[in-house]
């Protein structure tokens, strides 16, 4: 089968991870895989790609100065990205993340090429714009199947007129065990996007709250965006800035997850998140805001981690505290969080992919 993947980036982040993942699967399945990209050429993936897998890129990422000009640049978009897919000729379409969604399902319209979306957080928080949001509901009924990660999601989506609405989680791969000593064990450890979404102020205030107490532990978020001057502001005023650590954006944290003690996941909101069920699959206990959506979906709180109310920093050090204290507890809930996640092992997953296509 020929499949292509159509995204707008493949510099990070958790979308380009998956599709990456699920493009790599499928090559050395012996399928026929192309991935389609907005970004322009010499752009290198963040990401490994296998040799097999073809790369396009469409160079149709550009700032838009005003209404017409956005009109314009989206009308150019649209026929690049029909010309494009029609002369690959696939058998389907996986297109992922919204905007995209939307002008790959645009674009394609009246073709025989059956498209499938893909949406990756949960729509309910996260704001497209209007217009995005308006064309979205116009668009989706095109769709041949619109696939979301949970049941909260897929509940946003009922009142679209979609034709096949499926729950497919992301498969969780892995991590490589690559050595790492980049930070001084015991640690806690985030990682994401330095973004408002992610909320690592709470995580750092949280850490305040526990560091006299446990003057031997630090904490290590890796990632990079824009709220890295803003977090690493923070450390320096509460006065820890020698044992909270940014190492950037790293490539392959396998290491940090295996050096690691506890891992944290202090978003406002997900979709399914990779990194929380990596650091399981890992074996590292966990503790997460419990919010929209995935992450109670994902851990049995108390048993295979811990639950905590969004944004609310004093549960969360309570949390951090429980497992800091307790290397037998750690090591009981981490047992409990890599056997809670086989169940979406990557042929799984992939197998629900390949049954829909």
């Amino acid at each position: 089968m020929k499949i292509a993947l159509i995204t707008s980036l493949l510099s990070g982040g958790g979308a380009a991870r998956v599709l990456v993942n699920m493009a790599n699967y499928w090559d050395a399945q012996g399928h026929d895989i192309v991935i389609v990209t907005f970004e322009s050429e010499g752009a290198d993936p963040f990401y490994d790609i296998s040799t097999g897998v073809s790369l396009v890129h469409l160079g149709l990422n550009r700032s838009s100065q005003g209404f017409i000009c956005a009109l314009s640049n989206n009308w150019k978009r649209l026929r690049k990205i029909r010309e494009t897919v029609v002369a690959l000729a696939p058998n389907a379409v996986i297109s992922f993340v919204d905007t995209a969604n939307v002008l790959s399902l645009l674009a394609l319209a009246g073709t025989s090429i059956p498209v499938v979306v893909s949406e990756r957080v949960d729509p309910a928080h996260e704001d497209i714009g209007k217009m995005w949001e308006m064309l979205r509901f116009l668009s989706y009924p095109l769709a041949s199947n619109v696939v979301v990660q949970t049941r909260e999601a897929a509940r946003y989506f009922s009142k679209y007129f979609i034709k096949d609405l499926r729950v497919i989680p992301n498969p969780v791969v892995p991590p490589a065990e690559f050595d790492s000593t980049l930070i001084s064990a015991p640690f806690i450890m985030g990682a994401g996007r330095l973004c408002r979404q992610k909320r690592f102020d709470v995580l750092i205030d949280a850490f305040s709250l526990i560091a006299n107490t446990h003057p031997d532990w630090n904490l290590c978020i890796a990632g990079e965006g824009p709220l890295k001057r803003e977090l690493q502001s923070q450390t320096y005023s509460l006065g820890l800035e020698n044992r909270i650590f940014f190492p950037g954006h790293i490539k392959e944290i396998g290491g940090l997850f295996r050096q690691a003690d506890v891992f944290v996941l202090s978003s406002d909101y997900e979709g399914f998140p990779n990194v929380l069920c990596e650091a399981m699959c890992a074996g590292l206990p966990c503790v997460s805001s419990d919010c929209p959506s995935g992450p109670s979906d994902i851990i049995e709180d108390g048993k295979s981690g811990f639950l905590v109310p969004p944004g609310d920093k004093d549960a969360l050090a309570h949390s951090l505290a429980t497992l800091v204290k307790s290397k037998t507890l750690r090591k009981t809930i981490g047992r409990e969080a890599a056997e809670a996640v086989k169940k979406w092992k990557t042929p799984i997953i992939m197998g629900k992919w390949e049954e829909l296509l």
